[in-house]
């Protein structure tokens, strides 16, 4: 037992009133002579035994009164800890969880919101007492043990805690709560546990989750206590996601960048700029709900690759407000040419008339058995004209930078079998080579795809469909689900074939590139459709604008020079470790968490290599609401606090005891009520002496029978009542 206001006990000298008054009410007796006094004494052998105990309860009702009243104010608060209680306090294990999303880093005014949940988890650590333990988690987009097993030690604790940041990932709380549930669980001992959620009150971290815990999954006797710090109706905008047109941007040529923004909280309007290194080359307004999509205008840039970013200052969440992108700029699309020179004299020929009107195609020729010698990673594209057989370590080649996001183009040879298709992972293999008979000598084309980059724009001037003469061919009777047919010879033959393998693409024709097969390389259509071939291989490598920050990142090799250093935007190095899947080395680079510009160093030279920025998920401020905490946690007690002062107040009422001042008050007017009502009761009880007693003319006193009366009413006369009442009718006898 405890109170909460102790003070208010010296009030508690005020029992004494009630008893003083009651003192004080007893009047000094009068003795007076009369010959009848046998008759009052009478009547004061029966009353007096009951007249004092209703006197001595009316006195104990009001002066209980006046104590509960004291005591209400002193707000006691009793606790009970079950029965181990008995001897004394009880144990308990306390789980913490912290929010450590970058949502966090609200700006509150003189705080932030991450800074208030590292004060709230401070002050719960502080008010535990000796033999109370701890386990610390922070929740990010993975689970973070910050202390995983519960320790007695709350300066280690406290210091552990005050030494934690916020990251930049998004956050789930869940699968923190279910690493905390089993840190608790472990535990065999006879104690309480209470579980502490600090987090911002975004509604995002509280969604649906395969690990959200059942009622079950918490231990007995278990109390949580969830502390939203964030702000109520947080406003904030950012950029969510960024693209260039054209994919592919040519040494002076000018270029678009088009941004899209997300939005939440109330109305937000602002400026949005772009700055290609630390000169602002366009600015746009937008405003919510209106300008979700803004496209700025880009200047021409030379060759090479130039750090870029989108700023948009209009909130307090900062850490979002700038979104990091790279402009790779092409003087030429690099290509790669394999096979023999007369298997390559067309093909050369038509790419070497240039792309858009300007020799952008740099071309280079290899021979089949010097495939091995080239770094495949340099080119936009691969062409393998009648190159087929390769040996084992050609083939696995090719498929790795097909893998890795290269275009791969196919013209088939008659040094090729059916069968040598066979041991290639990402192409289509054929049935067989089929001899066209005389009538299908002049095939019409169809676009079976015509909205495909290759073909969209190809069109006959008098708008008839494309004739050629095929005399052999590669024919495929089905193809599988991760092919499909761009152009077909009739309905039944493919002619050129698209297959998805990894991050890239095969393209395969059924004719040679040559005349051997066809009249194709003479058609109007031939040299068109390789530049398509070539753009979009160059679309398929371009290297991505910007990537989304991560524990670790596989590292292309189109990306990143493998003899060169990666590093950070604080000029660090980073931890880039080599493993190896399916026959092929891998490069890996480790704790790619700060959003920025990483750059890679080789040989003197810096240069930018990969634009790393937040998730923007986690952008979305929208706040959680009571109702969806208390369904996602299905516990019981549950408390929510929106404030640290909150928070202590819920600790206290749950650790010390609810305060009993209530109830108290309650009581106390209970017995107001019964006092009344008691007090009302036993004045009306008093039966007037005049219809007791009585005067005959001779001056002898006579007592009169009492009218009747209900039970409860018929009460003996006190003797002090009786004088007065006497003395006040012989007064007026006289």
């Amino acid at each position: 037992m405890s109170f909460l206001t102790p003070v208010f006990l010296a009030a508690g000298a005020a029992v004494v009133v009630p008893l003083i008054l009651h003192l004080l009410q007893r009047r000094r007796t009068v003795t007076l002579s009369f010959s009848t006094i046998r008759f009052l004494k009478l009547a004061q052998k029966h009353s007096s035994r009951r007249i004092r105990l209703e006197s001595l309860l009316l006195l104990i009702l009001r002066m209980l009164l006046v104590a509960i009243i004291v005591l209400a104010f002193a707000m006691p608060v009793i606790r009970t800890t079950g029965f181990g209680a008995v001897l004394g306090n009880a144990r308990r294990d306390v789980a913490i969880i912290i929010d450590g999303s970058y949502s966090m880093r609200y700006d509150l005014g003189n705080d932030t919101a991450w800074d208030r949940a590292i004060r709230g988890a401070q002050s719960v650590v502080s008010g535990l007492r000796d033999g109370d333990r701890v386990c610390v988690f922070m929740a990010a987009d993975t689970v973070e043990a910050i202390i995983e097993q519960p320790v007695a030690n709350r300066d280690f604790v406290s210091t552990r805690i005050q030494s934690l940041k916020p990251g930049s990932t998004s956050s789930r709380l869940f699968p923190a709560l279910a690493s905390a549930l089993a840190a608790l669980s472990a535990e065999t001992s006879r104690r309480e546990t209470e579980i502490h959620i600090f987090s911002d009150g975004q509604a995002l971290a509280w969604g649906d989750d395969e690990s959200q815990p059942d009622s079950d999954d918490f231990p007995d006797n278990t109390a949580c206590f969830v502390t939203l710090t964030g702000a109520e109706a947080a406003k904030n905008v950012t950029v969510s996601h960024v693209s260039l047109s054209p994919e592919v941007v040519m040494n002076n040529i000018a270029a678009r960048l088009e941004a899209r923004l997300s939005f939440s909280g109330p109305m937000t309007e602002g400026t949005a700029t772009v700055f290609i290194g630390d000169e602002e080359v366009d600015r746009r307004a937008f405003r919510q709900g209106i300008e979700s999509v803004l496209s700025f205008a880009l200047p021409a840039l030379k060759s090479g690759v130039h750090a870029a970013r989108v700023e948009t200052h209009t909130d307090n969440l900062r850490f979002d407000d700038t979104f990091y992108f790279l402009i790779h700029v092409h003087e030429r699309l690099p290509v790669l040419c394999v096979g023999a020179d007369p298997d390559l004299q067309y093909l050369v020929s038509a790419l070497g008339v240039g792309l858009a009107g300007s020799g952008a195609i740099e071309i280079r020729r290899a021979a089949p058995g010097l495939l091995l010698d080239e770094r495949l990673s340099d080119y936009e594209s691969v062409f393998l004209c009648n190159a087929l057989p390769l040996d084992g370590q050609a083939i696995l080649q090719v498929e790795n930078y097909v893998r890795e996001g290269g275009l791969t183009v196919l013209f088939p040879g008659d040094r090729a079998l059916p069968a040598d298709y066979q041991a290639w992972a990402c192409l289509v293999p054929p049935a067989g080579i089929a001899d066209a008979q005389f009538r299908d000598r002049g095939t019409v084309l169809n676009w079976s795809q015509g909205l495909h980059p290759l073909v969209r724009t190809l069109t006959s001037e008098d708008g008839n469909a494309p004739v050629i003469s095929i005399r052999r061919r590669l024919s495929w009777p089905s193809i599988p689900e991760s092919a499909r047919t761009i152009i077909s010879a009739r309905p039944d033959s493919p002619f050129l074939i698209e297959n998805v393998f990894g991050e890239g693409k095969t393209l395969q024709f059924a004719v040679s590139a040559d005349r051997a097969w066809s009249n194709f390389p003479l058609s109007p259509f031939y040299l068109p459709i390789l530049h398509q071939t070539v753009k979009h291989g160059a679309g398929i490598r371009a290297r991505q604008p910007f990537r989304w920050t991560s524990a670790t990142s596989v590292l292309r090799e189109s990306d990143f020079n493998a003899r060169a250093r990666l590093m950070d935007p604080d000029g660090e190095d980073v931890v880039i470790h080599e493993t190896f899947k399916d026959g092929r080395s891998i490069r890996i680079a480790e704790d790619l968490l700060t959003p920025g510009i990483y750059s890679s160093m080789a040989e003197g030279v810096n240069v930018p290599a990969i634009a790393l920025n937040a998730a923007r998920r986690e952008s979305d401020l929208l706040r959680v609401e009571h109702g969806r905490v208390k369904d996602a946690l299905s516990v019981e007690p549950l408390h929510i606090a929106e404030d640290i002062q909150s928070l202590e107040r819920l600790i206290e009422d749950h650790r010390v005891g609810r305060s009993l001042g209530e109830a108290l008050l309650w009581l106390a007017l209970l017995l107001c009520v019964i006092e009344v009502f008691f007090a009302n009761f036993k004045a009306k009880s008093v039966t007037p002496l005049s219809e007791v007693l009585g005067a005959a003319p001779s001056g002898r006193i006579e007592i009169h029978k009492p009218a009747q009366r209900e039970p409860f009413m018929n009460v003996k006369r006190s003797p002090a009542v009786m004088l007065r009442q006497l003395a006040t009718h012989l007064t007026l006898r006289s």
